[in-house]
């Protein structure tokens, strides 16, 4: 099967209702991002249900919709957004993956990513290294779940697909159940049969500190020693990181570092403002700053005391909307 570009459609073949197209295999190279030949970051999470991706055309002047790759993407989308179960049936699947680097080496070896439906595509412009714009398309894709396959995926059905004696009912009753489900039901079942993986998203001690005898450990000890015991004076510091971060994935607003006390509640407060219109999501966080070494933390926090204590009292400053307050005085 060709993989040789980002969208790679498999020969179609003359089924008994018509053409049809196997499968839309769509691959990403996260290591060419920001070169002349790519010049947009793809994102892939498939834990989460959703790949974003960066249509073919990369030159300035050119109808986006013209290009090999793109051109066959948005005809699928009135398929895929179609109300009507019989339109659904002629829906193209789409698999994706992501080219990884194996010992070293970059070429050669895509990582399946999921398989799923297409959801929205918009014309956007870009940038390319040089500051030339162009206009590009840029696809949004539902990734849906293998659970009750338990997290196989069955190429047989793909090659059922390329059968050219093969009816749509034969294809449909190959595919995998969040297929046939979504093409039944359409949008209603996609809170059913959408991945999303269940994982616990707080990382332990090991995966936070750098590398021994890394540059980052030789800066963190630096900051320890400078700031250690000097809470106050931390706190802006870790204000100012928490932007930082937080500032890659929204709109991030700082709204100020409390006064320093021995409250012990929150140290600094910001907005976090994700995506925009309608479905924009406004997220308060709440910063605790502390500088302090992995045995001082030990010493203090044995069994977690501390930090259930500090959780009930932010629990008791939202509930007594004090926190509102705060974000109100500070515009």
């Amino acid at each position: 099967m060709p993989l040789d570009s980002g969208i790679n459609p498999i020969a179609p073949v003359q089924s008994p209702e018509g053409p049809r197209v196997p499968a839309i295999l769509i691959a990403s190279s996260p290591f060419k991002v920001g070169r002349v030949e790519t010049p947009w970051q793809d994102t892939f999470d498939p834990d989460r249900g959703h790949v974003r991706y960066f249509g073919d055309n990369r030159t300035p002047g050119a109808d986006p919709a013209k290009s090999p790759g793109n051109r066959l993407l948005p005809d699928q989308l009135v398929v895929h957004a179609s109300p009507d179960e019989m339109t659904r049936r002629r829906a193209v699947p789409m698999i994706f993956f992501e080219r990884v680097a194996v010992d070293g080496t970059r070429k050669g070896f895509p990582q399946f990513q999921g398989f799923g439906i297409l959801r929205r595509a918009e014309l956007v412009v870009q940038l390319d290294k040089t500051g030339a714009s162009f206009s590009n398309y840029v696809f949004e894709f539902l990734v849906l779940s293998l659970a009750p396959e338990h997290e196989v995926f069955d190429w047989a059905w793909i090659m059922v697909r390329r059968d050219p004696v093969a009816t749509q009912s034969a294809t449909a009753a190959a595919a995998p159940l969040a297929w046939r489900r979504w093409l039944k039901h359409g949008d209603a079942a996609i809170p059913r049969v959408r991945r999303d993986v269940q994982r616990l998203r707080l990382r332990g001690r090991g995966d936070q500190v750098p590398a021994k005898g890394s540059p980052g450990e030789k800066l963190l000890a630096q900051v320890r020693k400078r700031y250690e015991g000097k809470g106050a004076l931390f706190e802006p510091v870790a204000a100012w990181v928490t932007e930082r971060r937080l500032g890659a994935s929204g709109i991030y607003r700082h709204h100020g570092v409390t006064r320093a006390s021995g409250d012990r509640g929150y140290d600094f407060v910001g907005t976090l403002d994700l995506s925009s219109g309608f479905g924009s999501v406004r997220i308060v966080v709440l910063g605790q700053a502390k500088c302090e070494g992995a045995k001082t933390a030990n010493q203090r926090c044995p069994c977690g005391a501390h930090r259930r204590a500090t959780s009930s009292r932010l629990g008791r400053r939202v509930r007594d909307h004090k926190l509102l307050l705060d974000l109100n005085s500070r515009g």
